[in-house]
């Protein structure tokens, strides 16, 4: 039985749906579902169904990239839609245009050398590019597989300075959100401390030490609070004390958590 792939991380935590064709989710999702990451040969691709249709048709891998799907109208789009939309900032919650959708994961694209996203084979070469697809050329023919961990967009696709801080800071907020707003909720906004330990934290938000211990390096990184010990060493049991940092912001960036609590944890 080969490894699952988890497609949520990829397209949403990772946000690759962003840049991806929807079609090439598709494909990824498909993928990920039916063949994991086994090794396959681009004859298996090909006979990978596209929901109700076929990825390939009998244009074989120079089927259209674009403008096969309705956008998200199937249950795994759907889904995946709502889950971006759930990360979206106010400042991206307006659809973009389909047009500027293209241009902009063309150029993104370009920028790496894997040219104009025409045919589902350009979508391919773009996602061995990007590193979502490892080759295997070993073998003959060469197979392929899904990576275990492929990068962040702003890893591989040359982005402006501002969108890459944008995407890296998107994925922590995947990654470390829900436990980061509870911790947040212990600290409260205003000039109050917490002290307490990991292990305590972790009785409180109902969470692992580690995990508390992650999301508290994300919060301390993005400047929303500050410790008075080494978190990334500190025993779990070591109490230790945390306050909001002076010039914090909302805690996603655009907007903040609710005050509560604080005081010993």
């Amino acid at each position: 039985m080969t490894a699952a792939v988890d497609a949520d991380d990829v397209l949403v935590g990772r946000n690759w749906a962003r840049w991806l064709p929807d079609t090439c989710i598709a494909f990824f999702l498909q993928w990920a579902a039916i063949v994991g990451q086994a090794p396959v040969t681009r004859g298996i691709l090909a006979g990978l169904p596209l929901f109700d249709g076929m990825i390939i048709d009998d244009r074989g891998w120079a089927s259209p990239a674009w403008d096969r799907l309705q956008p998200y109208a199937h249950l795994d789009l759907a889904h995946i839609a709502a889950q971006l939309n759930q990360l979206m900032s106010p400042s991206d919650a307006d659809p973009e245009d389909p047009r500027q959708r293209r241009t902009r994961i063309d150029e993104a694209a370009a920028r790496v050398g894997a040219g104009t996203l025409a045919s589902v084979n350009d979508v391919f070469t773009y996602m061995l590019t990007c590193r979502l697809i490892n080759a295997q050329p070993g073998a003959s023919p060469t197979t392929y597989s899904l990576s275990p961990d492929p990068p962040l967009p702003s890893q591989v696709l040359r982005l402006p300075a501002e969108e890459a801080t944008h995407e890296a800071v998107r994925y922590g907020w995947y990654r470390h959100g829900d436990a980061a707003e509870r911790i947040v909720s212990l600290v409260g906004l205003g000039h109050m401390r917490l002290t307490s330990s990991l292990e305590k934290l972790s009785k409180r938000t109902l969470l692992g030490s580690e995990s508390v211990r992650e999301a508290l390096l994300w919060l301390i990184g993005q400047g929303i609070v500050q410790a008075n010990a080494d978190i990334a060493t500190l025993d779990r049991y070591k109490v230790f004390e945390v306050v909001p940092h002076p010039q914090q912001q909302g805690i996603d960036g655009s907007r903040a958590p609710s005050a509560a609590g604080g005081g010993d944890g």
